[in-house]
């Protein structure tokens, strides 16, 4: 890693199509938008028992992202690792969900995450991340923080802010993780790392679930959610692990301030 290289003119085009997709609208307002509802009355519509049922789901999501990059990843081409299918699955689970509503959260969510998930593997593999490193297998899971959060706050929200934020917790795991070989869920640093994910992911669930409230066309809107909710995590992680390909040639410094540079 040479951090004094100038970045070439190919690979700033690279840069600038990966942060229109991290600078993308946030998950509530392109639903919002998708389904022209105020995301303001569907959040209003949710009693106060439901932050507890999404709390529980996205915890069990987290628990089954941990199992997924833990385990051996299917072969390029397997059956598994078809993006289209991948989208296929969602929706289908979105489908689900959206028939038995909230209710349906906990066993929804960790289905078409995990599903997500392998895409985002499948990204970060084809980026030329070492996804049985430690670093490679919680960069998988950091995508799950990006893209949500409070739209009015967009200088908390950007991506090297919210990398910033995470990296302490991201060291320190990656450490243990490459001491004991894999990600061990109650050791004290993993729950850090995941407590942090589990606040911006969980925001972006809300949102989903918020949207989903409002009455429109029940379970088909809930497989429109999901392909929505699906892409929009796709398209973060295409722009973070091109940035961290890119980081990996220029170095850190130079790549993040050239990403700040752009319009």
């Amino acid at each position: 890693m040479e951090e004094h290289l100038k970045i070439s003119a190919e690979h700033i085009e690279e840069l600038k199509v990966a942060k229109e997709k991290l600078t993308n609208l946030i998950f509530a307002i392109e639903v919002m938008n998708y389904l022209g509802k105020p995301i303001d009355k569907g959040i209003k519509l949710l009693p106060v028992r439901t932050q507890d049922i999404i709390n529980k789901a996205v915890s069990k999501t987290l628990k089954k992202s941990i199992e997924i990059v833990n385990i051996t990843i299917p072969r390029k081409g397997g059956f598994l690792s078809s993006a289209g299918l991948n989208r296929a699955a969602v929706i289908a689970s979105g489908g689900v969900g959206g028939f038995f509503g909230i209710a349906g959260l906990p066993i929804e969510l960790p289905i078409s995450t995990g599903i997500m998930l392998r895409s985002i593997i499948s990204i970060a593999k084809n980026n030329g991340v070492d996804i049985n490193s430690a670093q490679g297998k919680l960069s998988c899971i950091e995508v799950l923080a990006l893209g949500g959060g409070n739209n009015t706050n967009q200088a908390e929200n950007s991506y090297y802010a919210i990398r910033a934020v995470l990296a302490k917790a991201f060291e320190d795991a990656a450490k243990y993780i490459a001491s004991k070989g894999l990600i061990e869920e109650g050791a004290p640093p993993i729950v850090k790392f995941m407590a942090q994910i589990s606040s911006r992911f969980g925001i972006t669930v809300t949102d989903k679930i918020a949207v989903e409230a409002v009455p429109i066309i029940g379970a088909a809107t809930g497989a429109v959610i999901n392909l929505i909710f699906i892409n929009h995590f796709i398209r973060m992680a295409e722009g973070h692990f091109t940035i961290r390909r890119l980081e990996a040639i220029y170095g850190f410094e130079v790549v993040r301030d050239q990403y700040n540079l752009l319009d």
